[in-house]
């Protein structure tokens, strides 16, 4: 588990391998919004590793999130679980998912997480859209 520079002024990594399983997070933010990337297995394995290492970056909280999933292999039933905690927490500043591969996207349907999320086809759509939707979810 680190951090290291990812290529710019406003960006962190981190990483969490457990076993063969890893999952990978690099948070970009911009003026309006945070973008979290995530790579890996969003899974039982990783998702408390991931939820203790969010829980210590406070400024989450404090403008919209963009969670891109594009590069997310897999989902279990407790990194479902995890996403829908996480739009919770973010229930005033917003949650947006983008990027769903199409596994992911039937795993979320299966779920109903479809109708509970909002979810874009793309990051660069939900960074552009988030600010204005987050207003009114407060």
């Amino acid at each position: 588990k680190g951090e290291g520079d990812c290529g710019g002024e406003n960006c962190r990594r981190w990483s969490q391998e457990v076993d063969e399983m890893a999952l990978s997070v690099k948070i970009k933010t911009t003026q309006t919004t945070h973008v979290v990337s995530l790579k890996g297995e969003l899974a039982f394995d990783t998702v408390g590793a991931l939820k203790n290492y969010l829980d210590g970056l406070p400024e989450l909280n404090r403008m919209p999130v963009v969670l891109d999933i594009s590069e997310v292999e897999f989902v279990d039933s407790k990194g479902a679980g995890f996403i829908v905690q996480l739009n919770e927490r973010l229930s005033r500043e917003g949650l947006f998912i983008s990027e769903l591969q199409p596994q992911i996207k039937e795993i979320f349907r299966r779920l109903f997480l479809l109708e509970r999320l909002k979810v874009f086809k793309k990051t660069e759509d939900a960074v552009n859209e988030a600010p204005g939707l987050s207003r009114s979810f407060g």
